[in-house]
C-alpha cells in the first residue's frame, strides 16, 4: 500500500503537490484489500492473556512458561543422540556431583541422590558446604 502512495505521489508535478497541501482529499489512497484481509484475520494472532483469578504484576508477561518442556527431563531426541540407554542418567550429572550443581532459582532437577563427597576438591566442598548450612547465599 504504501509503495503505491509513494509511486503515485512522485508521478505529480509540483503544482499537483502544493494543491493537495491546501485542498487535501482524503480516502482517496489505494488500499489493497486482500493485504487488509491477511493483516486482520489470516495472519493475526491471540495474545497471551492470564487466566480468570491471576493477580497481574509488572513484568508477568516476561515470564518463562514452562508448559512443553521441564527442567531436567530430557527428550527422546536428545537421549537418541547422545546414545542413552533408557533409565540411565545424563553423561554430566557425574561431573555435577564431583563439583557443583548450576544454581537455578526456583528450579529442581531430576538426578542421582548419590553425592560423592570423598571427589571433591577443598574449594568445591566449601561452596557446597556454604549452600547446604546457608541456602540463601547465591554463589
Amino acid at each position: 500500500m504504501r509503495q503505491a502512495y509513494i509511486k503515485k505521489e512522485n508521478s505529480k508535478r509540483s503544482k499537483q503537490k502544493q494543491r493537495g497541501c491546501t485542498q487535501p482529499k482524503m480516502g482517496k489512497m489505494d488500499i489493497d484489500y486482500q493485504d487488509l484481509h491477511g493483516a486482520f484475520f489470516k495472519y493475526q494472532t491471540k495474545p497471551n492473556l492470564t487466566s480468570h483469578g491471576d493477580l497481574y504484576y509488572e513484568g508477568k508477561e516476561f515470564e518463562v512458561k514452562l508448559r512443553e518442556m521441564k527442567p531436567g527431563m530430557l527428550s527422546r531426541k536428545l537421549k537418541e543422540a547422545l546414545g542413552m540407554p533408557d533409565g540411565a542418567p545424563p553423561p554430566w550429572l557425574k561431573s555435577m556431583q564431583v563439583c557443583i550443581q548450576p544454581i537455578i532459582v526456583f528450579l529442581v532437577y531430576i538426578t542421582n541422590n548419590a553425592f560423592i563427597i570423598s571427589q571433591l576438591t577443598p574449594i568445591c566442598l566449601f561452596i557446597f558446604s556454604c549452600m547446604v548450612l546457608h541456602p540463601l547465599i547465591l554463589v
